[in-house]
């Protein structure tokens, strides 16, 4: 696949990864949440009950996210706040009264 990531930040809050832009921005953000969770992405939807498509156009995400783009879009999507800018995504997951739990 090429990917290539990181995991940085603290206390298994939040994450940051790069991805391959040409690759669909969807998939490399249930990755993300997936890594976050400590699942794997296919068991998202069964774990998390996470399905992105219901929080987000994954194909109109996928044509505003490009490689020369310098467009930063950020999503609230159940449990997280998720930032994707070129070819990072950043996912930070909320404490249950909605704040960042940073």
């Amino acid at each position: 696949m090429g990917e290539s990531y990181s995991p940085v930040l603290s206390r298994d809050t939040e994450i940051q990864r790069e991805f391959d832009p040409d690759s669909s921005v969807g998939y490399a953000i249930l990755e993300a949440i997936a890594e976050l969770e400590g699942v794997d992405a296919t068991n998202l939807l069964k774990e998390h009950s996470f399905v992105l498509s219901d929080h987000v156009d994954v194909d109109a995400l996928n044509s505003l996210i490009d490689t020369g783009s310098s467009t930063e879009v950020r999503i609230r999507a159940d449990d997280y706040v998720i930032t994707v800018a070129h070819d990072v995504i950043h996912v930070a997951r909320t404490e249950p009264d909605g704040t960042l739990g940073l």
